[in-house]
């Protein structure tokens, strides 16, 4: 259950960005907390992980892209 649902608050930013923000701000809280292998995936429409990837490598994180069939791919982080 995502956080949103849980406390039924609706989410405020939908779409890539906020996807790329959340990305962003969990790898920054785990090396916080003194994390340095830190290993998220993400699963969404093609599209949506492409522009992700790309908002990723602007701020300096690689990934990789894999199919997940449906129109979907999933985007795989490790930091």
């Amino acid at each position: 259950m995502h956080p949103h649902e849980a406390t039924g608050a609706p989410n405020p930013e939908p779409g890539m960005a906020a996807a790329a923000r959340q990305i962003l701000d969990a790898v920054t809280r785990f090396r916080k907390m003194g994390c340095r292998n830190v290993s998220l995936t993400l699963t969404r429409s093609t599209d949506t992980i492409l522009d992700v990837q790309a908002m990723l490598t602007l701020a300096g994180l690689a990934s990789d892209v894999q199919p997940a069939g449906g129109g979907c791919s999933r985007l795989v982080l490790r930091s």
